[in-house]
């Protein structure tokens, strides 16, 4: 891959692993699209979640549907970076007909690390409920970055460019420690 061209990249993992931190932190030190699978649930969906009722394919679906298109529109020039839970292998496999070049990040994390999370939130629309289905139905990706992710998002973030090959923007400033 040249230096700092920015394949689109799939930030994937279950609710609570950091996909929408990481995602949102690569976008700023990349300089390009971030896409935060979340904003495309139907308003069935965030209801069934907020009562810890899990999504099941028929669900899924057209939230897939409504991510692809967002992808295709946004996939000209370098990226974009998608968060998206993403957990199993055939959603994977859809994202990745649409657009061949997606490079998969999987953000491994276990779920006592999810749950202090999800507790944590202000704001969530995931009940902690769903966290032994969301691992049941993960199908962990052999042909991802993996990432631990209880490390912190900078850390996750370096280790992420340098598998990829990629240089931060040249206005990204490292944060003070």
């Amino acid at each position: 891959m040249e230096l700092n061209a920015v394949p689109p990249l799939l930030i994937m993992g279950v609710a609570g692993s950091g996909k929408t931190t990481c995602g949102r932190r690569l976008s700023e030190i990349l300089g390009i699209k971030f896409i935060d699978a979340d904003d495309f649930h139907s308003s069935d969906n965030i209801v069934r979640m907020s009562q810890g009722i899990p999504l099941g394919d028929k669900q899924r679906w057209p939230w897939l549907e409504r991510i692809v298109e967002a992808l295709l529109i946004h996939r000209k020039g370098e990226g974009p970076i998608l968060a998206c839970s993403a957990l199993k292998e055939m959603y994977r496999n859809y994202l990745r007909a649409a657009v061949p070049q997606l490079k998969i990040i999987y953000l491994r994390a276990e779920p006592y690390l999810v749950e202090r999370r999800i507790r944590n939130r202000l704001v969530s629309a995931i009940s902690p409920l769903l966290i032994d289905s969301q691992f049941t139905d993960l199908e962990i990706p052999e042909d991802a970055i993996e990432i631990d992710a209880s490390i912190d998002v900078e850390l996750a973030t370096l280790q992420i460019l340098r598998e990829l090959n990629l240089k931060p923007n040249k206005c990204w400033q490292r944060p003070p420690t």
